[in-house]
C-alpha cells in the first residue's frame, strides 16, 4: 500500500468506531471522566464522518464490562450496534438503534452470573448475533468457556 496523505476524520477523543456499510456515518463512543473517577460513555454518530456528532445514548460506566470495554458492532443492515452490557449479576448482550439510540436486551440470563468472553459479532445475514460466553461457579471463579453460540435476533427489532 503506498498510503497517501493523512485525514483527520475525528478530534473529540473518539473511540471503537464502527462504520456504516455505505460510508454514510461514523458511530463511536466518548469516554467521559466523572468527579470520582469512574468513566461514562457516550454512544455517538457523525454523519458523513467528519460532520458534528450527535448524541445517541449515555451508558453509565457500571454497564460496561471493565475488562471488555465498550465497542458496539454495526449490523449489516446499519440499523443495530449490538454490545454487552452489565446487569444485575452479570452481562447480558443489548442493541442499540442506529436511528435513535434507543436500547434494547437481546439476552436473559437470568439468575446466572455470566459474562461475554470474546467481542461479539453479526452473522453474515444479519439474522444473529454471536457470542462466547463464561460461566461464573458458586466459588466465584469462571468456569470454562462455552463454545461459540448465536443468539437469534427478535424479528420486532
Amino acid at each position: 500500500m503506498g498510503g497517501g496523505t493523512p485525514v483527520v476524520v475525528r478530534t473529540d477523543n473518539a473511540r471503537a468506531p464502527a462504520l456504516a456499510s455505505d460510508g454514510s456515518a461514523l458511530y463511536y463512543i466518548v469516554p467521559l471522566q466523572n468527579s470520582n473517577g469512574s468513566q461514562d460513555y457516550e454512544l455517538r454518530v457523525a454523519r458523513p464522518e467528519n460532520a458534528p456528532s450527535t448524541l445517541l445514548a449515555h451508558i453509565p460506566g457500571d454497564r460496561v464490562p471493565i475488562w471488555q470495554g465498550l465497542h458496539p458492532v454495526i449490523s449489516k443492515d446499519g440499523k443495530w450496534l449490538v454490545m454487552p452490557l452489565d446487569d444485575r449479576l452479570g452481562t447480558n448482550i443489548w442493541v442499540a438503534s442506529t436511528a435513535d439510540g434507543k436500547l434494547r436486551q437481546i439476552t436473559d440470563f437470568g439468575e446466572k452470573r455470566t459474562f461475554i468472553a470474546r467481542r461479539i459479532s453479526w452473522s453474515s445475514d444479519g439474522k444473529w448475533v454471536w457470542r462466547r460466553r463464561c460461566r461464573y461457579r458458586a466459588d466465584g471463579r469462571a468456569s470454562e468457556l462455552e463454545q461459540p453460540y448465536r443468539i437469534r435476533i427478535p424479528r420486532e427489532l
